[in-house]
């Protein structure tokens, strides 16, 4: 492979089929594989402790006796490459960066850290790939929407676990801690003639903020020189300012330990127009106001978080003249296309394969002007990459998630993948009305819960986008009143033709029966029940609640199609006298909170008392699946427990990804298949759909007029 054209043949190859023989020779001295910040022994090139060492007491050496014969210095460049990127695409990315550098006279060492990839992030809004992939459908979907909605998704939760990551590789005992200490022995046993740098794309510069920093603290600890990083180099970097100011920039000055910092991002008007699938800015916007903790955080790579920080203009030179050891390039340069300032990169992921920013890069890590000569770096043959069309095939996803991730591939007997139709959205003016109560309860007096609120939001968000007029009860609001009063409008301002959904997440109960219609069934001489925001009063809205409400659609709203979605524990049956069989003690026990009350004495004498107040009677006896109405579709089993982690209900989670998957395509037995297949072969709750027989295969939220 001594020619590019090798190399990018090879690249290719990589993605579609894995890493031959030459390519792991090539890789293995120049690559650091990292699994959750340690050292990884599994991946396609493994690193343990012994490939570390061949790296410094082998490879480097190697290459520093090169470097003195040919009178110049070893240059060292440690690069990270963005966050959210595959182990197999960071490798093939870099298959085409060592060859370059190489014949430069550079010596590389990446760090594969292997965080997923950035589309997961837009995933987690329910937003279907097709329309990620295509700008023309923005109008359906605003920004501020997908920004709310990987918010309330789950999407800081993610974003900051991708940075305790990149935290814990430089931490002690961590992957990159094991370089720094390794680096710091090389150095010490070769004090002269090694320059390092850094180079970190997107989140690589987060990764940077905690290595560079070990490496310094690690040669102080061994009372050696300063390291002396020559050059750090950030393109497009997701690194907050605050974090930055906390890490990196104490280390920049020739008194810190590196003596100049540059910044290649877009211009505030291309970054504005950087559109992501339907998100219209570029990702940076989409941390700025989504992904961190707080809203609008400033990100380093964004123009206006340099401009709006006196000590960022100082440090990079923003007030009209050259600062002493920073300096930034606002991509694209226009005219510039050479020398060490010049960025021809319009998209945030454009940064590592742009051959403008590259050369810049390497002119100032060689310190050598734009006369100079250098080997430049390949121009592309086609878009961007040649890897574009595999990226979104090269992340081991658990079992059940490829469906929600890759939904418009399928994957054949062959290991070949096709394509299937996208789902429809429904528009907003067909047919009869399609209506929406959704409720999330997180705030509770005893046994708060996290991802309540998020689910609620969540659905919200997506059966807007099929269509639904939208009314969501949060905390407070989602007292028994209101939960009833909502319930009770939408069904009965309801017409034939309309579509409606109940959608619940919280705690779920189980209480005794007080009047005698659940013998016999599941959960014998025992109602399920939901609990409100107030149901400490005893004020639980039962199963008899629920389908008292839902029995005047067999009379006066006849032709009215209603879905429930349960997430919560005991919703097995929680519309209707009981059917089905209890599984207890079925699946495995991990973490996670559950969304279960256990009736104390005092639960039940409140629930007693309030239900002699309302004069409870026994008239849904009848109610069995052959004369249900409604569709109801439950977390779990009603002797199951339903789980919530990193902020989401289990339940919830998968249900929205077929959702916005396949749409209204499915049945409701396929959708509930779907959802069983998403938990994965050893579930620890098995979704459940409760509905009539004769209308199983009928299309999900459909009007009822199109079930024959």
């Amino acid at each position: 492979m001594n020619d590019f054209r090798d190399i990018r043949s090879e690249v290719v190859r990589v993605a579609r089929e894995g890493l031959s023989p030459a390519a792991l020779d090539l890789l293995r001295p120049h690559v650091v594989n990292l699994a959750g910040g340690q050292l990884s022994e599994k991946g396609a090139v493994s690193t343990t402790k012994a490939d570390l060492a061949a790296i410094f007491d082998d490879y480097l050496p190697q290459a520093l006796e090169v470097a003195r014969k040919q009178g110049r210095e070893l240059q060292i460049v440690f690069y990270a490459h963005g966050g959210l990127v595959s182990e197999k695409n960071a490798l093939s990315q870099t298959l085409e960066h060592i060859p370059w550098w190489k014949k430069n006279g550079v010596y590389p060492i990446y760090f594969i850290w292997e965080t997923g990839f950035w589309e997961t992030i837009l995933t987690l809004a329910g937003i279907p790939r097709e329309l990620q992939a295509r700008g023309e459908d923005r109008a359906l979907i605003s920004d501020p929407l997908i920004e709310m909605v990987v918010r309330v998704a789950g999407g800081p939760f993610f974003w900051a676990g991708m940075k305790d990551i990149a935290r814990l590789a430089s931490s002690e005992g961590g992957g990159a801690f094991q370089v720094a200490q390794q680096l710091a022995e090389f150095c010490k046993g070769n004090p002269e003639g090694i320059s390092l740098h850094a180079v970190g794309h997107s989140a690589g510069a987060i990764f940077h903020n905690h290595f560079l920093t070990t490496v310094i603290e690690t040669f102080k600890a061994l009372k050696l020189p300063t390291p002396g990083f020559r050059t750090l180099h950030l393109l497009a970097p997701a690194l907050t300012v605050q974090d930055f100011r906390h890490g990196l920039a104490r280390q920049i000055g020739k008194k810190g330990g590196v003596d100049n910092a540059t910044i290649f991002s877009l211009g505030k008007e291309w970054e504005r127009k950087d559109q992501s699938g339907p998100y219209g800015k570029s990702l940076l916007y989409l941390i700025y106001n989504a992904l961190e903790a707080n809203s609008q955080t400033p990100v380093l790579g964004l123009w206006e978080s340099l401009y709006a920080e006196p000590e960022m203009r100082d440090m990079f030179g923003l007030r009209g003249k050259p600062a002493d050891h920073g300096a930034v390039v606002w991509s694209p340069t226009g005219d510039v296309k050479t020398g060490p300032s010049a960025s021809q990169a319009h998209r945030h992921g454009d940064f590592d394969n742009d051959p403008e920013t590259m050369n810049s890069v390497l002119l100032r890590i060689l310190r050598k002007s734009e006369t100079e000569q250098i080997i430049a770096y390949p121009k592309q043959t086609g878009n961007r990459s040649m890897l574009d069309g595999t990226r979104f095939l090269q992340f081991n996803w658990p079992d059940g998630l490829v469906d929600w991730f890759f939904p418009n591939q399928i994957q054949t007997g062959n290991g070949t993948s096709a394509q299937i139709l996208p789902p429809i959205i429904m528009p907003k003016n067909g047919g009869g009305r399609r209506r929406a109560l959704c409720v999330g309860i997180n705030r509770y007096q005893t046994s708060p819960l996290n991802g309540c609120v998020a689910d609620a939001k969540l659905w919200e968000a997506t059966l807007a986008g099929l269509g639904f007029e939208t009314n969501t009860l949060i905390d407070e609001q989602a007292t028994f009143d209101g939960i009833i009063r909502s319930l009770t409008e939408m069904v009965q301002s309801s017409r034939p033709g309309d579509v409606l959904v109940f959608q619940y997440a919280g705690h779920g109960i189980q209480l005794p029966d007080v009047n005698g219609d659940e013998a016999g069934g599941d959960s014998s001489k025992s109602d399920e029940a939901l609990c409100p925001y107030d149901y400490t009063a005893g004020r639980f809205v039962l199963d008899d609640d629920i389908a008292k409400v839902f029995e005047s659609l067999k009379s006066t709203q006849r032709g009215v199609n209603v879905t429930c979605f349960f997430d919560c524990c005991h919703s097995g049956t929680i519309s209707r006298f009981g059917v089905g069989v209890d599984l207890s003690q079925r699946g495995r026990g991990i973490d996670g909170n559950v969304r279960s009350l256990s009736a104390t004495t005092e639960m039940v004498e409140n629930h007693r008392r309030f239900r002699r107040s309302r004069s409870m009677g026994r008239s849904l006896l009848s109610r069995g699946p052959d004369n249900m109405s409604e569709v109801v579709f439950s977390a779990c089993l009603s002797g199951e427990k339903a789980y919530e982690n990193g902020g989401q209900g289990d339940f919830t989670r998968y249900a929205v990804a077929v959702l916005s998957r396949y749409g209204i395509n499915v049945s409701h037995q396929e959708f509930e298949q779907r959802v069983q297949e998403a938990f994965g072969s050893n579930p620890r709750q098995h979704p459940n759909l409760d509905c009539a027989p004769t209308i199983q295969q009928s299309r999900l939220l459909q009007p009822l007029a199109v079930y024959a």
